[in-house]
């Protein structure tokens, strides 16, 4: 009969980590494919190519194809690189592609010139924009791009965390200074470490400005100030309670 119960309790206490391991692995999948999927999808956003045909000229007529790809946006500085490809059509367009003769591209700020004879190389140009503000982050958005799904979740994902972690030393602090809670060298420097770690975790934020922006506001000074008041009040309840 003993033996019976105890492969009953194995039994049931492997029935209850294979249930458990189901679980949080239904819930990981749950979460971890959802984000993978948009973050594909936002790939895929990023590499496609809007073409516009030209505009106020016949496609049978003499004109430039330019096909513009963003390479990548700098959202500190306030530009981004697009990458050019040209093609001559009509008469501007000789034997495999070389121009019959000299032409200069106006791109923004930047004027480039093509001589002739020669193949339209492909050029990267960095392009200014005045919209927007580095401010907002991870809310920031420009004339025709913004943060990521992806990069805003994980930026306020980071956020929830030090919130975590500063309202959890907040309660011990207070179990401290109102339930006589005892301390040792793990709690009196639990805080301190916390402190200093905090700045290395907002840091992990994808493309953070310096500090100041919308996501500092939103977590980032709370939990600094909760923190350093929380390690004060433990070491002061500590400092004071001692006695030789």
């Amino acid at each position: 009969m003993t033996l019976f119960h105890a492969r009953t309790g194995r039994l049931r206490a492997w029935a209850r980590r294979t249930i458990w391991g189901i679980v949080v692995a239904g819930s990981l999948s749950a979460i971890v494919i959802p984000i993978f999927l948009i973050y594909r999808h936002e790939g895929d956003n990023a590499r496609a190519v809007v073409e516009v045909g030209p505009q106020g000229v016949s496609h049978t007529g003499d004109y430039i194809h330019v096909v513009g790809s963003v390479v990548s946006v700098d959202f500190e500085d306030k530009n981004f690189r697009v990458h050019f490809e040209f093609t001559p059509h009509g008469t501007l367009a000789g034997d495999d592609g070389v121009l019959t003769s000299a032409v200069s591209v106006s791109l923004f700020y930047t004027t480039l010139t093509f001589p002739d004879s020669q193949i339209m190389r492909s050029v990267d140009v960095t392009m200014p924009y005045m919209q927007g503000a580095t401010i907002d982050y991870p809310f920031d958005d420009r004339i025709l791009t913004r943060r990521s799904p992806t990069t805003i979740g994980f930026s306020l994902f980071i956020v929830l965390i030090m919130w975590a972690l500063s309202i959890a030393i907040g309660i011990i602090a207070m179990q401290v200074i109102r339930s006589h809670r005892m301390t040792d060298e793990h709690i009196l420097t639990l805080g301190i470490t916390t402190l200093f770690a905090l700045p290395a975790l907002r840091e992990t934020q994808p493309g953070i400005p310096a500090i100041g922006c919308a996501a500092d506001v939103l977590g980032f000074y709370w939990n600094m100030a909760i923190i350093a008041i929380s390690s004060i009040m433990v070491l002061m309840s500590s400092a004071l309670r001692w006695k030789e």
